[in-house]
């Protein structure tokens, strides 16, 4: 059965998938997010570490990171999993500045009933408009 049939657009489909491997390749996830101790939104996070900071180093600092985000939000737990990417590729920390410095960009258009805003916003920052919302 593909994503049509289980009525996902792409993007879902695309996000299950990963959330699967990480369920597969990261036990002690899989065993908070069976147990209901975490979120679909913190596995998204243990997704992102595996494709930016790599298995091994997910898998060494594993148990660390299920411990924040049994405690912590989505938001807090990416903050931690981005701080050992930087740790561990301080190099990628210049050409992702010069990168998000282009993208952080968004534009608040009056309209007749009201605000067109359109843009784009880095995670954090999402993140923190989102949670005042």
């Amino acid at each position: 059965m593909g994503a049509n049939g289980l009525r996902l657009n792409a993007r879902q489909a695309s996000v299950l998938v990963k959330n699967a491997a990480v369920l597969r390749d990261l036990p002690l996830v899989a065993e908070a997010a069976r147990a209901g101790k975490i979120s679909a939104a913190h596995v998204q996070v243990f997704a992102d570490g595996l494709k930016h900071v790599g298995l091994e180093a997910m898998r060494e600092f594993e148990e660390a990171f299920v411990a924040v985000a049994v405690d912590r939000d989505p938001g807090e737990l990416f903050e931690v999993v981005k701080h050992l990417r930087d740790t561990l590729y301080p190099e990628d920390l210049d050409e992702a500045w010069k990168d998000g410095m282009d993208k952080e960009d968004i534009a608040v258009d009056a309209v007749p009933d009201g605000w067109h805003v359109t843009g784009f916003l880095n995670t954090v920052t999402g993140a923190k408009l989102k949670e005042g919302a």
